[in-house]
C-alpha cells in the first residue's frame, strides 16, 4: 500500500483530512505520540484541539493514555487493531507496549518525521525490501537466510532503520536515533546494515539527537570508525568513479594527462579505499538536534 492508500483507509474509519494522515504517520513510525506532535502536524498551537482528538481515540478504544510523573503530560499509544488492519499492518510491533526508553526513541523519531513530512518515507519492512530489491537491485538474499536442516527462511540482521528518498535523487537516506554521549546507535546501525549498504551505490545517514545528549563531533567519530571497521568508504560516488578511471593510468605509469592535483587526489582516495576499490560510497553524516529533552521520562539512560 502507498501512503495515500493507507490514509484513505484510515479516513474510512471516520477520521478527517488532517486526522487520518497523522494517525497513519504515527502507526507506521512509532505507535506513540504527544499532544504537541499532533498540534505541530496540523499547524495549530491550540492544544485543547489536540487533546480532544487524542482523548477521543481513547474513548473509541483505539489508543491508551500513559503518564510518567505529575505535570508531565500524557503519552498516547495507538494500539487499536482496526487502525493497523486498515493500513495492512495488523501485527505491527508498534501496537505492542514498549518500555519508557523505547517510547522516548519512538517519539524522537516521530518528531523528525513530522518535521520532514515532505520526504517520501518507507516505514515498514516490506516497503523497504520492495524499494531495495525492485528499485535498487539489491539481492533478495540480503534480507533472508536459510537456517540449518530446517531450511526455514528468516530475516538476516536487524535492518529496521527508517528510510526516505528526497525528490528525484537516487540517494537512500537512513535515519537512526542517538540517545547516549558516545553515539552507540551509529555503530549499531552500520554493523547491522553493512550487508545491505554494500549493495547501494549512494546512501547517507541522518542522526536524530535529543537536546544536549551527544555532540556533532562524537557522532562523526563513531560514524568514521564504524565505516572503517566495516570496510565501507566515506568518499563520494563521484570520487570512486574517478578513481576507477584513473587507477589503470597510474598503474601503467601513464601520468601525462594527470596534474599534480590529480595525483594528490588519487593518493587520498586510494588511502581511503585501501587495496583496490572495495566497499560502497557513504554520503556525509547529518546530525539533527531536536529542540526537546523528553523530560517526561525522567533521568533515563541516554535521555536528559
Amino acid at each position: 500500500m502507498t501512503f495515500a492508500e493507507r490514509v484513505a483507509a484510515i479516513a474510512g474509519l471516520g477520521f478527517g483530512p488532517t486526522q487520518a494522515p497523522f494517525l497513519t504517520t504515527v502507526a507506521l513510525h512509532s505507535g506513540y505520540c504527544l499532544r504537541r506532535q499532533y498540534a505541530a502536524f496540523i499547524g495549530c498551537t491550540y492544544r485543547k484541539k489536540a487533546s480532544d482528538f487524542l482523548d477521543g481515540l481513547v474513548v473509541r478504544n483505539l489508543a491508551r493514555r500513559i503518564t510518567y510523573g505529575a505535570n508531565r503530560g500524557g503519552i498516547y499509544h495507538l494500539f487499536g487493531e482496526r487502525l493497523y488492519a486498515a493500513i495492512g499492518q495488523r501485527g505491527d510491533r508498534n501496537r505492542r507496549h514498549a518500555s519508557p526508553p523505547v517510547i522516548a526513541r519512538k517519539l524522537m523519531l516521530l518528531d523528525f518525521v513530522i518535521a520532514h513530512g515532505h520526504f517520501t518515507w518507507f516505514a515498514t519492512a516490506s516497503d523497504r525490501i520492495d524499494l531495495f530489491v525492485n528499485r535498487f537491485g539489491v539481492p533478495a538474499s540480503v534480507f533472508s537466510r536459510r537456517t540449518g536442516e530446517s531450511k526455514k527462511t528468516v530475516r538476516a540482521g536487524n535492518q529496521n532503520a527508517p528510510v526516505f528518498l528526497h525528490g528525484a535523487s537516487p540517494t537512500v537516506h537512513f535515519v537512526t536515533v542517538v540517545t547516549d554521549a558516545h553515539a552507540s546507535a551509529i555503530k549499531t546501525f552500520v554493523r547491522e546494515h553493512t550487508p545491505l549498504l554494500r549493495h547501494l551505490l549512494d546512501w547517507s545517514l541522518h542522526v536524530v539527537v535529543a537536546r544536549s545528549v551527544a555532540t556533532d563531533a562524537a557522532c562523526h567519530v563513531a560514524y568514521q570508525r564504524r565505516l572503517a571497521a566495516a570496510s565501507l568508504t566515506s568518499i563520494s560516488k563521484a570520487d570512486l568513479e574517478w578513481f576507477e578511471r584513473t587507477k589503470p593510468l597510474v598503474e601503467r605509469g601513464d601520468l601525462r594527462d594527470l596534474r599534480v592535483e590529480d595525483l594528490r587526489r588519487y593518493r587520498e582516495v586510494s588511502a581511503t579505499v585501501g587495496q583496490g576499490l572495495h566497499g560502497s560510497a557513504a554520503g556525509p553524516l547529518t546530525v539533527h538536534h531536536l529542540p526537546h529533552a523528553y523530560e517526561q521520562f525522567g533521568s533515563l539512560a541516554g535521555i536528559c
